[in-house]
């Protein structure tokens, strides 16, 4: 039981952490990893302690929205802190052209006359990137030297040295650091796409004992999702100047976004500290009349890789060698079998230090083998003694001695084979084989011997080769034998010292050539020797290098006229898969950058170029170019008339629609050259499309001749006209508005609820008018505008307005106008009444009516009895009829119920003589 227990709080603990993490993992980026020197012409690592381009791929989760800012965190700790195992040139303070390690104080600049230091600061902190507002420090030794130094101070105490990754230096006058910024965010990119001159600012460097890392705002919206995109890249050039920790070793940086802020460590990359292997010094003859070459053979290291065209090679010689004294002739020297075969100014000798420099003909990868072959005539040998040279490499700059000459013997039990020739050298191509067995005074061939000729690995046989294809000499070799990579020549002609024996294998035999570029020797035995007998070497060149461009996701234009509205993938392959393919977009002025697989292709709205050529050896591809046009963004549709309601009502028989065409700007080779506008069309009642204005290219001078606003005129159906309008762009992205117009020729309804017609009111009193009609009519009130009071149902509303009483009657006007332009009017009168004053007095016929003696009461006011009944006495007896008629009320009497009716506006009043504690109000019995 306890063991179960255990069990169920282990499962529950892993499902707490594994769903507790789960919204951690998906928030932050991932995997992230990281390729150097990629964008020049190798693929692979890089040296500790110099300047490293950085490819940076990291996979993202949330999109990446414009201006959002990307920071890298470059490592900050060294390998090791021991001076020996620093790669490179060794911490030593020179008084000019200081290293970027190397932090100077106030005693460096009394010592030594350095201005340039003066204006530069090496250890800094970067606020914001618009003003580029910057602290700069002093150098500070580390606090914490456990095997993991940042700062080391000088032991002269001139000043200190930045471990750990160095960022560029940066101007400590504002201006400049402004400009300096904005060329350093050049060298960068986000996937091919260069940072700069989009309005986000420079870069934010920070570079001091706790931090070494860069920040840049995105110039591109980049979505998760999209395929092809994901992961994205972030690119430093070498241009940007960051100088990788000093000492050999595996490293990581950490980066993050604005939209997935929690910095992720990439997997671990290593920075060799390499040197070529110990050369090996040879001077070699093939032939006893062959004035020999010089041979050095050598590996580079892990990050010693050469380029074809750029790297350099050194070789140091000593002084008894006597170099010429001037530019060597091309051909005469080759690496890996390749010749030089540029002008004669790619090898250049410097006297003074006896070194020759020539720029490597082929590319050499990481770890491979260099043979270089200087011809005998080069070289001017007066050493005595066996000497030894020095060979560095602009990849390895270390100078490296090697063995001492060795010269290889020539057996005298051998056959000589000169002059070998191949009517075509490219890889996979048929060719023939042309070269001369000269025999020794030992060996010597005899009629019917065999003679064995091994070629290249990877040559191409056919089944058969017919007797006609190979002569030997003036006839043909009758009968002959493949056994793998060996032709065997059967029941040969006799050659004999000092004669010799030209053999010719025709093209027509049918072999074709390895398709593995290098340098080869054709290999012979033959009975009389007991070893192998070489040829000298011969190159097997590239074939024609054709790369290939292919659209992916989709294949073709998912647009119109040619227009991706999907940003498609790119594939580029070459008919050799060793070949190394470069590719770069929009400008020739753009860097190659090595292809590693599929490309983005780009966003929004642009017409692009890609440059593309491929590389085997010292071969190159003409440059080829494929312009594509993409347009993700769908049109804007910006309708002037109506402004707000999709819903329109209107009393017309006809209505206009109005509107603007949206123009996009169309970057081309980094230039804003061409803009398009957007095209609109309309539909009526789900007709068929009408189009208004079409969609267009054109360039930004011609704008001013380009339709810019755009209308309709429609005629309107009796009840409701569905209309619809479509933005369509030149590669067919669509938006669509929506809009209905109600056609409506009816007045409006309207109730006065209140007041009524011939409605009293004293004067000078504030009347509140009530008008009830449909809710989004207009309503004046004697032409100020009423308010909605309340909503009632069917769309209807109270509104209400308020107007002051003068002294006279008045007509109140109510006007109201329905959304479609209908007009409803109603009209009421109300009164106004003066107030009137009686004066009465009991017993007296007086009578004041308004201040005025009217005329004198008969009967008079009593409270007697008689006149009154005695049962009354005490009650005020009140004359009704010229109290009423002085209000202004008409009196009337019944003789036959001895009934008075008084009527007074509205009110009608009903007395009865004999009735005299009930009256009647409008009908209404009252008491009195």
């Amino acid at each position: 039981m306890k063991l179960n227990r255990q069990i169920i709080v282990a499962l529950v603990l892993i499902l707490i952490l594994g769903f507790s993490g789960f919204s951690h993992v998906m928030a932050d980026l991932g995997p992230v990893h990281v390729e150097m020197n990629i964008t020049g012409e190798r693929l692979g690592a890089s040296r500790a302690n110099t300047v490293t381009a950085f490819k940076i791929y990291m996979r993202i989760n949330k999109n990446i929205e414009v201006y959002d800012w990307i920071k890298i965190w470059f490592p900050i700790d060294e390998a090791s802190c021991e001076p020996k195992d620093i790669c490179g040139e060794p911490l030593m303070i020179k008084g000019f052209d200081e290293s970027p390690r190397f932090v100077p104080n106030e005693k460096h600049f009394l010592k030594y006359d350095n201005p340039r230091e003066k204006e530069f600061g090496k250890l800094y902190e970067v606020h914001e990137p618009y003003e580029m507002e910057t602290t700069f420090y002093d150098c500070k030794s580390c606090n914490d030297p456990v095997g993991k130094c940042r700062i080391v101070e000088d032991p002269s105490g001139l000043g200190c040295w930045i471990m750990g990754t160095v960022l560029p230096s940066l101007p400590r006058n504002q201006e400049d650091r402004i400009i300096r910024s904005h060329q350093i965010e050049h060298t960068t990119s986000i996937g091919y796409s260069p940072c700069g001159d989009c309005g986000q600012g420079g870069v934010i460097f920070v570079q001091n004992e706790h931090e070494r890392s860069l920040q840049i705002n995105s110039t591109a919206s980049i979505e998760a999702w999209r395929q092809g995109y994901n992961p994205i890249t972030f690119n430093t050039s070498k241009a940007t100047g960051i100088i990788p920790p000093a000492t050999p070793g595996r490293y990581r940086l950490r980066i993050a976004t604005e939209a997935e802020p929690t910095p992720v460590e990439s997997d671990s990359f290593v920075l060799p500290c390499s040197e070529i292997t110990k050369p090996e010094f040879i001077f070699q003859k093939f032939t006893p009349d062959d004035s020999g070459d010089y041979l050095l053979k050598f590996n580079v290291g892990e990050g010693g890789a050469l380029d074809a065209g750029n790297s350099l090679i050194n070789i140091k010689f000593p002084n008894c060698i006597d170099l010429p004294n001037r530019r060597v002739t091309k051909k005469l020297i080759s690496v890996n079998g390749t010749p030089i075969q540029s002008d004669s100014d790619m090898i250049k000798v410097d006297p003074a230090n006896n070194t020759m420099t020539f720029v490597s003909p082929c590319n050499v990868d990481n770890m491979s083998e260099v043979i270089i072959r200087i011809k005998n005539k080069v070289l001017g040998n007066n050493c005595d003694e066996p000497f030894s040279v020095f060979v560095s490499t602009s990849s390895e700059p270390e100078m490296i001695e090697s063995t001492e000459l060795k010269k290889t013997e020539i057996p005298e039990s051998m056959i000589f084979i000169a002059d070998i020739k191949l009517s075509d050298n490219r890889t996979a191509m048929p060719s023939s084989y042309s070269f001369t067995l000269k025999p020794s005074p030992i060996c010597k061939i005899s009629s019917g011997d065999n003679v064995t000729i091994e070629f290249p690995k990877g040559t191409i046989f056919p089944e058969k080769i017919e007797y006609n294809s190979i002569k030997a000499g003036i006839g043909f070799v009758r009968c002959s034998t493949i056994e793998s990579n060996k032709l065997v020549l059967q029941n040969m002609n006799s050659c004999e010292y000092p004669s010799e024996l030209k053999i010719e294998i025709l093209k027509s035999a049918g072999i074709i050539n390895t398709r593995k570029i290098g340098s080869y020797q054709l290999k012979v035995t033959a009975p009389c020797s007991e070893e192998v007998s070489l040829s000298d070497f011969f190159v097997i060149a590239p074939a024609p290098l054709i790369t290939a461009l292919t659209f992916k996701d989709p294949g073709e234009p998912d647009g119109c006229n040619g227009w991706y509205q999907t940003p498609p993938t790119i594939e580029l392959k070459c008919n050799y898969s060793n070949a190394k393919i470069y590719y770069w977009f929009d400008s020739w002025e753009n860097l190659p950058i090595l292809y590693t697989g599929k490309l983005e292709s780009g966003f929004g709205c642009q017409k692009s170029i890609i440059y593309y050529y491929a590389t085997l050896g010292n071969e190159k591809e003409k440059i080829n170019s494929k312009v594509f046009f993409i347009d993700m963004i769908p049109p804007r549709i910006t309708v002037t008339q109506p402004l707000d309601e999709w819903k329109i009502y209107t009393n017309k028989n006809n209505y206009t629609i109005k509107g603007k065409r949206g123009f996009t700007t169309v970057p081309s080779d980094k230039q804003t050259t061409q803009q398009v506008a957007d095209g609109i069309s309309i539909s009526i009642n789900y007709s068929d499309y009408y189009e208004i204005v079409k969609p267009e290219v054109f360039s930004i001078d011609d704008i001013d001749s380009i339709k810019k606003e755009w209308e309709y005129k429609i005629e309107l159906s009796e009840d409701i006209t569905q209309i619809i309008i479509l933005g369509k762009d030149q590669a067919c992205n669509e938006s669509v508005d929506y809009y209905r117009i109600f056609h409506d020729t009816v007045p409006p309804a309207v109730k006065i609820i209140s007041p009524t017609d011939n409605d009293t009111f004293r004067p000078y009193n504030i009347v509140t008018v009530e008008v009830e009609t449909e809710s989004k009519a207009s309503v004046f009130i004697n032409g100020s505008i009423a308010s909605i009071a309340k909503k009632t149902k069917d769309g209807r509303a109270i509104f209400e307005a308020d107007i002051d009483l003068d002294g006279e009657d008045m007509k109140i006007k109510v006007e109201v106008k329905d959304v479609a332009g209908n007009i409803a009017i109603k009209e009421i009168t109300i009164f106004t009444v003066e107030q009137i004053r009686l004066k009465l007095w009991v017993n007296q016929s007086k009578f004041v009516v308004n201040g005025k003696e009217a005329t004198p009461l008969d009967p008079m006011p009593t409270t007697k009895s008689p006149p009154l009944p005695a049962k009354l006495a005490g009650n005020t007896y009140m004359p009704v009829r010229a109290v009423f008629e002085a209000l202004g009320a008409e009196v009337g009497w019944d003789g036959n119920e001895r009934r008075v009716d008084v009527r007074l506006g509205d009110v009608f009043l009903q007395l009865w003589v004999n009735n005299i504690p009930t009256a009647k109000i409008n009908g209404k019995t009252v008491k009195i």
